[in-house]
């Protein structure tokens, strides 16, 4: 008897557990989101969205006839910095001079923590606000 109630419950239990599931369009998910009909115990699954590119590279392949991004590697080909923690590179000698906040850069050092620095390395964090005068480096992970 207890295995039969034990049995029941568990299949009660799996058939509240489902939801419900409907293929639309974001266009028609937008009008019932508009007009309040949007039902909580429902999952949406849009139809006319993309689905993500999975495909992986062949660095052996041509190069793309749209794009050209990606160019064979030869001997010429350097690391900035090799691989460790809080270290940088020497100063990249840039082909232009780069304006920034005012001041011209024609060189950058790549700091492994994430950003560019202009006239020195920065291997620690210092919490500096931005702009700071005398922390002068482009953060784009900054947070």
């Amino acid at each position: 008897m207890k295995k039969l109630i034990y049995l029941c419950v568990m299949v009660a239990g799996a058939s509240f557990a489902q939801k419900n599931s409907v293929n639309i369009s974001t266009a028609e998910y937008d009008q019932l989101k508009k007009s309040g009909q949007l039902n909580a115990g429902t999952v949406y699954q849009f139809s006319d969205l993309v689905a993500p590119n999975t495909a992986k590279p062949n660095p052996s392949s041509q190069k793309n006839a749209l794009c050209g991004c990606m160019l064979t590697l030869d001997n010429t080909y350097t690391l900035a910095m090799a691989p460790n923690d809080d270290g940088s590179s020497s100063y990249i000698q840039l082909p232009f001079s780069f304006d920034f906040f005012g001041t011209q850069y024609d060189s950058v050092i790549i700091n492994n923590n994430g950003n560019i620095s202009f006239l020195a390395p920065y291997f620690e964090f210092t919490a500096n606000p931005f702009p700071d005068p005398s922390y002068n480096m482009i953060a784009p992970f900054w947070g």
